[in-house]
């Protein structure tokens, strides 16, 4: 089934889903085990990529990993 929307009708429902969204994003409580969470993760990735920052893997070694991931070592 195909639906015609007016313009005013359009605009109408624009209008709509906007003050929705305002309503939403007013009303947003963050929580904070989840940010704490994200900001655990985060450290977590910058300590991760600073494991190697003095040594980076060669395209050689990181063969030789997946190549022994795959032998099942």
């Amino acid at each position: 089934m195909i639906q015609i929307i007016l313009k005013a009708e359009q605009e109408k429902l624009l209008a709509e889903k906007i003050k929705m969204s305002l309503e939403l994003k007013n009303s947003y409580q963050p929580d904070p085990h989840r940010q704490a969470l994200a900001e655990t993760f985060s450290n977590l990735c910058e300590e991760t990529q600073a494991l190697h920052a003095d040594h980076p893997l060669t395209d050689e070694e990181i063969a030789q990993e997946i190549a022994a991931y795959r032998r099942g070592e």
